[in-house]
């Protein structure tokens, strides 16, 4: 019974032994799995104004509301995906702004272009097609928007905020923001319906326009031609075909709230008329 006895507290010890080995083996798994997480960030930073280069674009941390209401918010730049995006926290507020983005052009208030054939002048452009897919968790009071700035030149090297014609906007995501303006209308493109909105621009001197395309349903993962919408507002009169078109800019604008937005998918390609 002794030799029967001690068997069995050898067999159970053993299983014990083997029991806790691979425990420990999936805690090491685990740990690993989150180094390698962790060591996918590639840039990250809360600076106000960061930049990040990533090939033709600029991932850029644009707090222009921060002096007078701060809160936190980055932008980073994760590998081996390409995957880019940012996240905020901010308390609750009801007048300023922000704009965490990615660029592609030259921004009015920028020194240089970071893409080809922008700016450019809107008659001499066939196509801009734009390719995103995205993921967003978010509350309070944000969107996802395409911002266009249309400049009232024929020189696509006289961009500065000065020459500002309008301000064309693509809400493809709203969390609590729409709308402002005057409603224009609805329109169609691509089978998505619009509702358009137009209002002076309060933020910039001079006579020129703030023109919201406010899409009905979540645009998260689509691909849309930029110039239906810049046509449509040629067409309108609002602005001209022998006007420039500076820059492409897809980002987040933030009022309140926390959220987070990861982007997986980011193309623009543009066709010239020949």
């Amino acid at each position: 019974m002794d030799i029967e006895r001690n068997s069995e507290l050898r067999l159970t010890f053993f299983y014990l032994i083997i029991i806790i080995t691979l425990f420990s083996l999936l805690a090491c798994d685990k740990t690993d799995e989150l180094i390698t997480e962790k060591q996918k960030i590639i840039v990250e930073s809360c600076d106000n104004g960061f930049e990040i280069k990533m090939g033709n674009y600029i991932i850029q941390n644009n707090k222009w509301g921060e002096n007078n209401f701060p809160g936190n918010q980055c932008v980073w730049l994760m590998g081996p995906d390409t995957l880019f995006g940012w996240d905020w926290s901010y308390p609750n507020n009801n007048n300023e702004y922000k704009y965490p983005e990615i660029i592609t052009g030259r921004k009015p208030w920028g020194p240089n272009t970071n893409y080809p054939n922008l700016p450019g002048v809107i008659e001499t452009i066939k196509n801009i097609n734009v390719s995103f897919d995205t993921k967003i968790e978010s509350n309070g009071k944000n969107n996802l928007a395409f911002d266009i700035w249309v400049h009232n030149t024929n020189q696509k090297n006289n961009i500065s905020p000065d020459n500002i014609l309008a301000e064309i906007m693509i809400w493809v995501n709203d969390n609590n923001l729409c709308c402002w303006g005057e409603k224009q209308g609805e329109v169609s493109f691509d089978n998505f319906e619009y509702e358009i909105y137009k209002t002076k621009l309060s933020h910039i001197p001079g006579d020129n326009y703030y023109i919201l395309f406010y899409s009905k349903v979540p645009m998260l993962n689509q691909q849309i031609n930029i110039m239906n919408f810049i046509n449509y507002t040629v067409q309108k009169g609002w602005i001209s075909e022998k006007n420039v078109v500076s820059s492409i800019e897809f980002g987040t604008e933030i009022v309140e709230g926390t959220g987070r937005i990861e982007i997986s998918k980011y193309a623009v390609e543009i066709d010239m008329i020949k």
